[in-house]
């Protein structure tokens, strides 16, 4: 039917078809309709898989698509992306990977994902390459971590022959097991206090959680000077997850040093929900955030906190498990709060640390790099000794008769039914709102108050409440209380 004939048979049409500027012939129809909109394709760069980037000697000019043709700027990545600045924009419907193979040496490049979109199971896996080792050699000798109340030790490693060559700060991987772990400090010339070591991870993964590996004694080994990638912020939209069972993490980010040209700690890097960092150390203070909604579990595991870190996680049936690592370095801002915040997975706290609401500890370590006196302090709201959800089946906290402190001021609630306080705490004081002594109420009707009993393990598993037991319910002057999980 030509244009006349629907218009003879409808001529109501024709003042509306005027208005859009339609004359009444055939071609003039077919022009219009030619020159309307076809509906919006995605970017095609948004299907590239693999992006590679080379400060030192890539080229903008270059592919950017192979290991042998890297761009020299994520700025023209991301042009390329052509979905803003911080890639908010972008939908991937794919797994994509970016790939540094040489250190930001200053401030002009510096990378930042912030929102970009998620579909149909993709993830985002951020990494460098690792460099030249600064050291390869042997271990002639490795004690595992020592958990005993009262002269807990972390992981040592010796190296009779090259061992003056380790340094804090170096990424040590083995040859055979492919551990990783960082060095946290040097007591002797030829030995060095080690993070627990855990297993290789490949992304995209689901692994929350990699595996301890404790006997790496005469095990040869590389140490590495992790790459300084300049990276603010680091966090992705989800849109479709996964329904696999075990669906991997939305977002990695794997062996680099998140670098802070102003010095360590001066500046932050933004860190979202969905993403996960495996054998990572930060320079830039870590900020937790919530900007968008966490769709599963994430990690911390391998990672050296050097920056500090602040902000925090409320949980929405989702955590975020500190696996290893270390927090503590440079920067003394350690201010964590959240539910969904759990140091479950031999995590290391080696500085003084505030956790005002929520955060749970399930297994830690609490004492300084080099073995000193630190004191963390659990406020206003409730911190929980969670069961250890990261996979290891320990519930403890450690560090030593001498080292660590766990102060108070809040409602701290534990696991009694683990042992009591003996059974989790090895070792470590405790104060409430600062003070060595604590107030112990009976049962009884009017209750019966004893001050001025002193907090300690064997008196908060006392079940004789009275002047020497609080029977795992202690009140401190000033709000402060420690109580089991059947009180």
């Amino acid at each position: 039917m030509t244009l006349s004939q629907i218009l003879a048979k409808y001529p109501w049409l024709r003042p509306a078809l005027l208005a859009l500027g339609i004359a009444a012939t055939p071609v003039a129809m077919v022009s219009k309709f030619a020159l309307s909109p076809s509906p919006p394709t995605l970017n095609p760069y948004w299907s590239v898989t693999t992006w590679y980037r080379n400060f030192a000697s890539g080229s903008d000019s270059n592919t950017c698509q192979s290991s042998g043709s890297p761009c020299k700027t994520r700025q023209h990545i991301w042009s390329l992306l052509n979905c803003g600045t911080c890639l908010e924009d972008c939908r991937f419907q794919q797994n994509v990977a970016f790939i540094d193979q040489a250190p930001d040496t200053d401030n002009t490049d510096p990378g930042c994902i912030r929102g970009a979109g998620l579909e149909r199971g993709a993830t985002i896996a951020v990494s460098a390459v690792l460099p030249t080792p600064t050291v390869s050699s042997t271990f002639t000798g490795s004690v595992t971590t020592n958990r005993a109340n009262g002269t807990s030790t972390p992981q040592v490693v010796a190296d009779s022959v090259n061992g003056t060559s380790l340094a804090a700060g170096q990424l040590v991987v083995t040859t055979v097991h492919a551990a990783k772990g960082w060095i946290a400090s040097k007591p002797l010339a030829h030995s060095a206090y080690l993070t627990q070591p855990l297993a290789p991870v490949t992304p995209p993964t689901s692994t929350i959680a990699p595996a301890e590996v404790n006997n790496i004694s005469t095990e040869a080994y590389n140490a590495y000077v992790a790459m300084n990638e300049n990276w603010t912020s680091l966090d992705v939209r989800v849109v479709d997850y996964s329904a696999a069972s075990t669906p991997n993490l939305p977002m990695t980010v794997q062996n680099l040093d998140i670098y802070d040209p102003l010095g360590a700690g001066a500046d932050p890097v933004y860190i979202g929900p969905n993403v996960s960092m495996f054998d990572v150390k930060t320079d830039r203070q870590v900020v937790l955030t919530s900007t968008s909604q966490d769709v599963a579990d994430a990690t911390f595991s391998d990672v050296f906190v050097n920056g500090g870190i602040s902000g925090g996680r409320l949980t929405t049936g989702h955590l975020l498990h500190f696996n290893g690592g270390i927090v503590g370095g440079t920067s003394t801002v350690c201010n964590v709060t959240g539910a969904g915040v759990v140091f479950d997975g031999d995590a290391w706290i080696a500085q003084a640390c505030n956790f005002p609401s929520n955060v749970q500890v399930a297994l830690a370590d609490m004492q300084t790099a080099t073995l000193g006196s630190e004191i963390v302090t659990f406020g206003l709201g409730t911190s929980v000794f969670a069961e250890a959800s990261g996979g290891y089946g320990v519930l403890a906290i450690w560090g030593g008769s001498t080292n660590a402190t766990m102060n108070v001021t809040g409602t701290l609630k534990y696991d009694s039914s683990q042992g009591g306080w003996t059974g989790i705490v090895l070792g470590n004081n405790v104060t409430v709102n600062g003070a060595t002594t604590g107030c112990s109420e009976t049962n009884a009707q009017p209750a019966v108050w004893n001050c001025g009993v002193t907090v300690n393990a064997a008196a908060i598993d006392n079940a004789s409440i009275g002047t020497t037991g609080f029977a795992g319910n202690v009140y401190g002057l000033g709000g402060g209380r420690i109580v089991g999980n059947l009180q």
